[in-house]
């Protein structure tokens, strides 16, 4: 249940953080909806004419306003390659691309589809090779709209290809055009998928249900809706510890009716998926055949993989079906490839320190018991931080992927805005690329600092406490947020605040945990309380009343002193100097008030705070507040198919 839990709460973080992006950007100049390329941005463009008129295919509107992705079009592509172009992939100098057909267009992605530059999936009618990255039917175009720098993605996959992955999806930035209107800054992309151009593994069919033909190959990816419908349960798995897997190809059940996957297929490879499982957590790493975790899943992947997540601070590490594995045919069980990387390098969150930032929860237990598998970490760290090195020296891969896309970038903020963070102005382009550089070489001070000392997993726990009994106790790992926030107790007429610690320091979602802590469920009246004027059992009546008797008599012995002092002052004055003084004292009271009600509610932190929160209580229990109403409202759901993700 706390998997459950972490897993959902890290996940509805997620969605809050992407839905405070669609705020609309801050404007670096007045927007233009309908700017045209002017210049050579020494990019390819990808020129796309979408048939509105297609018998069966929507309209572009109706695509781009689809939630499932269900509306596609149709229409034809074309690449026009700038002089001399060569890309990342291709040793020759690549040419045009001649008109294509489409298949089909549609939009892609979860998260990524509710902003207002939107990502798209295509498919071909025929494999074609585009941009020197292997011949293919099926494509994407990656928005990056959350990634003020617009390279993370490509920066994780040249780490990735570095590393030594046996497969990285490979990317290249492009303008794109959809029936003559300018679209923005894209990536051109492969999709994961099992082909000799991609993921180049054995593809399983309906006949291989025996011998070495039915061992492979699989992929699967992590899945965060386990069970999300009747028809996607058929597609999913989920382990005796709680780790559930989608199945991406074979497919057991689509919304097509199609899915060539069989249950001896299905039978195959969930009873492998939960092998692996029970050797993770067996006796010795071994499972009831005696078999070791190691033997069932490779360990390079395993390792490069949590580091790829781990180092760079993924936030959607392990909790999306862009978390992918894959089952060789006779062999192992492989993490990988990496996907999805706009969440990383402090985009949205700033801080560099700290290990266990995503919990996925084989690597954690591995991570916590075995000190083999400890010691293979720290062994492929000295690859790693190499790569990292090679990534931000002046001059290096970095500073030649941020000046390939300047003029791309900066003609995309001119369409669309500056993609809106926070409320300031922290992410600036013009600054985004060396806020990247210094992120990377801080994380990677820290790490060569820490990586003997502070591997190891070490758990705080926070105590959530409302009107004197425990709600809920969340345990994670040191220096990482809080998994989940649970709900406070409902009271009568007031509004529920925050929870916080004894210094009054609030702790959300975004608060690292560095000791154990006792938060306590804070309120604040919904309404002012009205009291009667009139009700003797009335204390704040009863105060008013006596303040108000002070008051008269106050006023009774200053008009005495004045008329004593000045007998020829005329009594308009003295009625005026009364008057003041009545309106003097009321609100020197108010103030008085307002600031013990305030005190009361709203407690002063402490500097001796030991754990880091979100800055001074007020703002941040006004934003808790906020966040807490959004939370109300839920998020769509793949149905039966892995469109919404992909």
């Amino acid at each position: 249940m706390d998997r459950i839990k972490t897993r959902i709460g890290r996940l509805t973080a997620s969605i809050m953080l992407s839905a405070a992006l669609m705020i609309p950007a801050m404007p670096t100049s007045a927007a233009d909806t309908s700017l045209e390329i002017l210049e050579d941005n020494g990019l390819p463009v990808v020129y796309l004419t979408i048939d509105e008129n297609a018998e069966g295919y929507g309209t572009i509107e109706e695509m781009n306003s689809s939630p499932d992705h269900s509306v596609k079009c149709t229409g034809t592509v074309r690449i026009d390659v700038p002089e001399g172009y060569r890309g990342d992939y291709s040793d020759a100098v690549l040419e045009d691309t001649d008109e294509l057909q489409l298949d089909y267009i549609r939009g892609r992605g979860n998260i990524t589809w509710i902003a207002d530059k939107k990502p798209y999936k295509i498919k071909l009618d025929k494999k074609a090779e585009l941009l020197g990255m292997g011949k293919n039917k099926h494509w994407a175009l990656l928005a990056n709209r959350y990634d003020v720098s617009m390279i993370r993605n490509r920066i994780a996959c040249y780490v990735s290809e570095r590393i030594g992955f046996e497969y990285t999806t490979k990317m290249l930035p492009v303008d794109l055009v959809i029936n003559g209107e300018y679209a923005g800054s894209y990536f051109l992309a492969e999709t994961v998928r099992i082909a000799d151009s991609r993921l180049d593994i054995d593809e399983l069919t309906p006949e291989d249900n025996s011998g070495s033909e039915l061992t492979g190959g699989y992929l699967l990816s992590l899945d965060p809706y386990y069970f999300a419908s009747e028809e996607d349960a058929l597609n999913t798995d989920r382990t005796q510890h709680g780790v559930t897997f989608y199945y991406e190809n074979p497919e057991f059940y689509n919304e097509d009716g199609d899915a060539a996957g069989t249950p001896e297929q299905r039978k195959y490879i969930s009873d492998y998926i939960n092998s692996v499982d029970e050797a993770v957590f067996g006796s010795d790493g071994k499972n009831g055949d005696g078999v070791h975790y190691s033997d069932l899943m490779d360990m390079n992947s395993t390792i490069d993989f949590w580091w790829m997540q781990e180092f760079f601070i993924n936030e959607d590490a392990y909790i999306t079906t862009s978390n992918y594995l894959y089952k060789k045919r006779d062999g192992k069980l492989y993490w990988g490839p990496v996907w999805d990387f706009d969440y990383s390098m402090g985009e949205l969150v700033p801080y560099t320190y700290g290990f266990n930032h995503a919990s996925m929860i084989w690597l954690d237990h591995l991570r916590n018991t075995d000190p083999e598998y400890r010691r293979q970490i720290i062994e492929h760290w000295e690859k790693i931080d190499a790569i990292i090195t090679d990534v931000i020296k002046e001059g290096g891969v970095l500073d030649r992927y941020a000046a390939e896309q300047e003029n791309s970038r900066r003609d995309d903020y001119a369409k669309w805005g500056q993609p809106r963070i926070t409320d300031s102005e922290a992410h600036k382009f013009e600054e985004e690329t060396e806020n990247v550089r210094a992120w990377l070489a801080e994380r990677q001070q820290w790490v060569r600092e820490h990586l003997e000392t502070d591997l190891s997993t070490v758990f705080c726990t926070a105590t959530f406490v409302a009107d004197g009994e425990v709600v809920d106790t969340v345990s994670t790992y040191m220096t990482t947020k809080l998994p989940f926030v649970p709900s406070a107790p409902d009271h009568e007429n007031e509004f529920f605040m925050g929870w916080l610690d004894e210094y009054g320091q609030e702790y959300s979602m975004d608060t690292p945990l560095n000791s154990d802590v006792v938060l306590t469920a804070t309120y604040m009246p919904m309404f002012p309380e009205l009291s009667d004027p009139d009700d003797p059992d009335d204390p704040e009546s009863s105060d008013e009343s006596e303040q108000s008797e002070v008051s008269k008599q106050s006023e009774i012995s200053e008009q005495s002193e004045i008329s004593e002092q000045s007998e020829v002052s005329e009594q308009s004055e003295i009625s005026e100097q009364s008057e003041v003084s009545k309106l003097s004292e009321i609100s020197e009271q108010s103030e008085v008030s307002e600031q013990s009600e305030s005190s009361a509610v709203y407690p002063l932190p402490s500097q001796d705070s030991p754990n880091t929160g979100s800055g001074s209580p007020v703002p941040a229990l006004l934003v808790s507040a906020i966040v807490s109403l959004l939370a109300m409202f839920g998020t769509g759901r793949r149905k039966g198919s892995n469109n919404y993700m992909r």
